[in-house]
């Protein structure tokens, strides 16, 4: 049997294939075995991700921890949707040994080093959900990556389905989802600020919430509420 050749630029093509494959794998690797608080993963702005400062995550990751601690569970439950970035944090401060359980739900499958943890996600399938989580979430962060009220409506759905009776519930987002963020989840503007890695990100952004916590969160920001609302 003759044996096959590849063209030069088929070979080529083979690979720079390879190359990425292993540099993907070698990337993985890392960010499951890394401990810090700020993610390794670079973002892929395909997806529309912009990454937290690591101030930004490691607040937000206090928060969440803050949160659980004010739940009457016994096991309380957390739960981080598109927000890769604060969901590490979380990892790095509250440590394997918490009480509490965490997930990621996210739609970038490289985040599936998180294990157990990950739980694949698309906000157009909002209710494809695992039936263990339904009705159990004591804390949710949630970070829509697309900056608009179709996207936030189908986010409210998941948020709604997971959410216990008494949830807090956390929304990092652009200023101008004000509307849309009380429409859909009864959520106010604090007057906490949201940063990114090095200040890629130039819309305003801002931390929402249906909760007060007035030594973190800065209370309610009712300057921006009266310009859209009145």
């Amino acid at each position: 049997m003759d044996s096959v050749e590849l063209s030069p630029s088929t070979l080529s093509a083979l690979r720079e294939f390879l190359a990425e494959k292993a540099a993907a794998e070698e990337a993985a690797k890392r960010e499951s075995e890394d401990t810090s608080s700020r993610l390794l993963t670079t973002e892929d702005w395909q997806l529309s991700q912009f990454w937290y400062s690591v101030d930004t995550s490691n607040f937000l990751a206090r928060e969440v921890v803050w949160c659980l601690t004010q739940s009457s569970a016994d096991c309380g439950v957390a739960v981080f949707i598109s927000s890769p970035s604060a969901y590490k944090a979380y990892r790095a401060s509250a440590g394997e040994g918490s009480a509490h359980e965490a997930f990621l739900l996210e739609f970038d499958k490289r985040f599936s080093i998180f294990g157990k943890s990950f739980v694949h996600y698309d906000y157009n399938d909002a209710l494809n959900l695992p039936n263990p989580l339904l009705g159990r979430a004591d804390v949710i962060l949630l970070d829509p990556p697309f900056l608009n009220e179709e996207v936030l409506c189908q986010f409210s759905k998941t948020v709604n389905a997971l959410a216990t009776p008494n949830a807090k519930i956390l929304m990092a987002s652009g200023a101008i989802q004000l509307a849309a963020a009380k429409k859909y989840l009864a959520l106010r503007p604090t007057k906490k600020a949201v940063e990114h890695e090095a200040g890629r990100l130039s819309n305003p952004f801002c931390l929402f919430s249906n909760y007060e916590h007035e030594d973190t969160l800065g209370g309610w920001d009712t300057d921006a509420e009266a310009a859209i609302f009145h």
